[in-house]
């Protein structure tokens, strides 16, 4: 089961790449063609020898980009008022001693490995990680934060601060996807044209046909991005990817933008699966100390453990290596291999 879910990450990061999941901004490509319908706002239009008109731009997705300022915590989540706010103190964790040189070093070195075997023990490592830690829907509320991958993802030194980091990133993902497919699909890219042209003629703007196909399908994937945020969070399943089949909202549904309704996604990724990708995407070593300041962080919760540090754990190898020839002499090695504590 690993193995395969290990093959299935590789596959996804290879779509993230390859499709620039988390390269374009796509708020803000809408935000630039937003600009060009409006710059036809309040122009004067001759529709007849003696008649002129002001024209009156009205943006069919207008509703929708109010939603997106509105914060996409605050509407992906059923309870935004219930969301844990624990907080995390930096001052005397292992990232921040290891900042300013006050850890203490052990002499144990690693050898290099090759890629691949680096990748699966990458991917085993953040297994771990998610096993036991918890995370949004897989809260453990007796650590010191609830949501400790979100932490390790996001860094940021409270629960709401870092839900809200990693919720913003996987829509962001989920828009560009739905961005890129949704350009892809000639029978939506026609749904739009049509409208977009019905529009502009009704404003008296037919050469702004064009920008309104572009912003339709802007906004129409804004939509669809909505819904699968608010799946992922209700515990169902969207994709990486979509095709005609896993694609939710029509347009007209998406310029109202409705609710998850009743149904779920139940194929593709879950939120744990979008948590995967984006601990990959971390750098290791940032991933790894912020691990570690979990670690120490909820340890020190324990009884009797209130000034607990990894780094005065203290562990030691001891290697004897006994050779004998057949000429009657021996040799006898010994080396250790352990942690210096400084002073």
């Amino acid at each position: 089961m690993h193995l395969n879910l290990f093959r299935e990450l590789q596959e996804w990061m290879q779509v993230v790449e390859s499709e620039q999941l988390t390269e374009r901004d796509i708020a803000s490509e809408k935000r630039r063609l937003d600009k060009k319908l409006k710059d036809y706002d309040g122009e004067e239009k001759q529709i007849s020898e003696t008649e002129w008109i002001t024209v009156e731009v009205e943006n069919p997705t207008a509703g929708l980009e109010k939603k997106r300022k509105e914060g996409i915590l605050t509407w992906a989540v059923d309870n935004p008022s219930e969301l844990s706010n624990k907080s995390l103190s930096m001052d005397q964790l292992i990232s921040t001693r290891m900042t300013v040189g006050k850890v203490n070093q052990g002499n144990w070195k690693t050898e290099d490995i090759g890629e691949a075997e680096e990748l699966l023990e990458r991917f085993f490592f953040q297994e771990y990680l998610l096993h036991y830690m918890g995370y949004y829907g897989a809260e453990s509320e007796e650590d010191t934060l609830s949501y400790q991958v979100e932490y390790l993802v996001a860094g940021g030194q409270n629960d709401l601060d870092n839900l809200r980091s990693v919720v913003n990133t996987i829509f962001a993902i989920r828009e560009v996807a739905n961005t890129v497919y949704i350009f892809s699909d000639q029978e939506k890219c026609m749904t739009a044209e049509a409208l977009g042209y019905v529009l502009a003629c009704a404003m008296t703007i037919p050469e702004a046909a064009d920008i309104l196909k572009l912003i339709l399908l802007f906004g129409w994937a804004f939509a669809e991005s909505v819904y699968d945020i608010q799946c992922l969070m209700a515990g169902g399943k969207v994709p990486l990817m979509k095709d005609r089949n896993t694609w939710h909202y029509d347009l007209e549904k998406a310029l109202k933008l409705g609710s998850v309704e009743d149904s779920i996604g139940e194929k593709g990724l879950a939120y744990a699966d979008y948590l995967r990708i984006l601990m990959t995407l971390q750098n290791k070593e940032v991933l790894t100390a912020r691990a570690m300041n979990m670690v120490e962080a909820d340890i020190r919760q324990t009884p009797g453990n209130a000034y607990f540090r990894l780094d005065g754990c203290l562990d030691a190898l001891e290697v004897c290596v006994r050779v004998k020839s057949v000429y009657g002499y021996d040799c006898e090695i010994t080396r250790q291999k352990g942690y210096s504590v400084m002073q």
